[in-house]
């Protein structure tokens, strides 16, 4: 097998090996029609070894197919939500930021508390949303932590930074890559891939409905599901990802009618 070796020997501790266990966990649900998964051959301190995957151009016929497997994969489903891969005990990361686990039976605590909240802090500190902007993000995670937006949806099996740089192509089809994975809501995915772009978006969603149908209205909470990416962004990459928190954060709250 032709593989690829990533190295960085100022990696925080355990960050390859939960991109490992992330990996292996998503992996669990292909053999049942699940999403393909770049193949682990190796991890530790500072260092993965991956499947090498040669990139090829997508048609609408495999960006269908992928959304239906990545629904497959949600279905496999999680411990609890914020729950961590199964059998891993180490830390999570997004990109090389830490972010928490946790074992919440309800959805709304746990994104609030430790997707979003934890990076709005670090976007106030850089700069890149005020100090009235983040109190009104705050005021916005109290109604989700009040269950505003809670439903009867178990915990799906996510990937958890499924930007479109984290999925990839070949002549099989679609491959996901550099996961944060984690027990979450399904249309938490879905928001990212909307958020950064993907190739056939359309067919994907199509796809991915066709298999389990989406809720009435997810796309209406589309911007409550992108306040996890946009804080992380917020939190390193400027003011114009702040701009675009606050916004999606106005549109959740309009939504909660409250």
């Amino acid at each position: 097998m032709d593989t690829l070796v990533k190295e960085d020997r100022a990696a925080a501790a355990g960050f390859f090996e939960a991109e490992a266990a992330g990996l292996r966990w998503l992996g669990e649900a292909t053999d049942a029609g699940g999403a393909r998964v770049v193949s682990v051959i190796a991890a530790g301190p500072g260092r993965i070894e991956l499947e090498r995957i040669h990139p090829a151009r997508p048609s609408a016929e495999a960006a269908r197919e992928f959304g239906a497997a990545l629904a497959r994969t949600h279905r496999a489903g999680a411990d609890a939500f914020g729950a961590p891969p199964a059998g891993w005990d180490g830390p999570g990361f997004i990109g090389s930021r830490r972010q928490p686990y946790a074992h919440e039976t309800s959805w709304g605590p746990f994104y609030a508390r430790d997707r979003v909240l934890p990076f709005v802090a670090i976007a106030e500190r850089a700069g890149s949303v005020t100090g009235r902007e983040a109190t009104d993000i705050r005021e916005v995670c109290d109604l989700i932590a009040d269950g505003a937006f809670d439903d009867d949806e178990p915990p799906a099996r996510l990937h958890g930074d499924l930007w479109n740089g984290n999925l990839l192509w070949d002549e099989r089809g679609g491959v996901l890559i550099d996961p944060a994975a984690h027990g979450g809501h399904r249309e938490t995915d879905l928001a990212m891939l909307a958020l950064f772009g993907a190739p056939h978006l359309g067919e994907i969603l199509a796809g991915y409905d066709a298999e389990h149908p989406l809720r009435t209205g997810w796309r209406e909470r589309v911007p409550l599901h992108q306040l996890h990416p946009l804080a992380v962004h917020a939190a390193g990459y400027g003011r114009s990802y702040g701009e675009e928190l606050i916004a999606a954060a106005r549109r959740v709250r309009a939504l909660s009618g409250r």
